[in-house]
C-alpha cells in the first residue's frame, strides 16, 4: 500500500464513522453554540463590542469546541480498539498523523462555520471590512489547531486523565496559534495602522511545525 493510498483510506475511515455516528460535531457545535450564547447572556446583549473583544471570544470558543470534539474523536478508537489496528497499517506513522490532522480540521471547519455564525448572531461583532483576512484566519487558525489537538490527543491516548491534561496541555502549545489568529481576526474587523504580516507569518510558522514535528516524533508518541 502506497503512502498515498493510506492516507486518503485513513481520511475516509474517519470520515465514514463520524458521518455514521456524528459525536465529534455533536459535540463540538452544541457546546459551541451553547458558549457562545451564554457570553452573550454574560455581556448583557451588548448592542456592539470592540473588535479585540470579538476576536478573542470567537477563538475562545473554537478552542474550546476543539478540545471537546477531538477528545471524543479520539476516544472512540480508544475505547473501541481501533486505534490498536490503524498502528499495524504497514505505513509511516507520521501518515497516520497527517490523515487524522486532515479529517479532524474538515470536522472543525465545518463546526467552525455553525459556531462563527452563532458568534455573528448572538455577539453583535464588527462587520467584516477585509473578508479574505477574516477566512484566511479562520482556515489556517482551524489547521493549526486541528493538527496540535490531533498530536496532543495521542499524546493523552492511553492516560487515565486524558480528559484534564488534554485543555492543560493544548492552552501553552496554543498561545503563538491564538494570538496570531486572533489578531488577524481583529484586524480583519477593524483594520490598525500596523500590517498583518508580522501575524500571518506567525501562523505560517506555527503550521510549518505542525508539518515537521509530528514527523519527527509521532512514531515514538504512540509506541511510548
Amino acid at each position: 500500500m502506497t503512502a498515498w493510498r493510506a492516507f486518503l483510506a485513513l481520511v475516509w475511515r474517519d470520515l465514514r464513522i463520524e458521518i455514521r455516528r456524528p459525536q465529534f460535531f455533536a459535540a463540538s457545535v452544541s457546546f459551541g453554540v451553547m458558549l457562545v450564547f451564554v457570553t452573550g447572556i454574560a455581556l448583557d446583549a451588548a448592542e456592539r463590542i470592540p473588535a479585540d473583544w470579538a476576536a478573542g471570544l470567537l477563538w475562545l470558543n473554537l478552542f474550546y469546541a476543539a478540545t471537546v470534539g477531538v477528545h471524543r474523536h479520539d476516544a472512540k478508537d480508544v475505547e473501541w480498539g481501533g486505534g490498536e489496528g490503524i498502528l499495524l497499517a504497514p505505513v509511516d506513522r507520521s501518515i497516520i498523523f497527517y490523515a487524522r490532522w486532515v479529517s479532524v480540521s474538515i470536522f472543525l471547519l465545518a463546526c467552525g462555520a455553525v459556531i462563527a455564525g452563532a458568534w455573528l448572531l448572538f455577539l453583535h461583532p464588527p462587520t467584516p471590512v477585509d473578508g479574505r483576512l477574516l477566512g484566511f484566519a479562520l482556515v489556517a487558525g482551524i489547521l493549526g489547531l486541528g493538527g496540535v489537538t490531533t498530536f496532543v490527543a495521542a499524546l493523552t491516548a492511553h492516560t487515565r486523565l486524558r480528559d484534564v491534561l488534554t485543555p492543560l496541555l493544548l492552552f501553552p502549545l496554543t498561545i503563538p496559534l491564538f494570538i496570531g489568529v486572533v489578531r488577524l481576526t481583529a484586524d480583519a474587523l477593524a483594520p490598525a495602522l500596523g500590517h498583518p504580516r508580522v501575524w500571518v507569518e506567525l501562523v505560517l510558522a506555527y503550521l510549518i511545525a505542525m508539518l515537521l514535528v509530528p514527523w519527527l516524533v509521532y512514531e515514538s508518541v504512540v509506541e511510548g
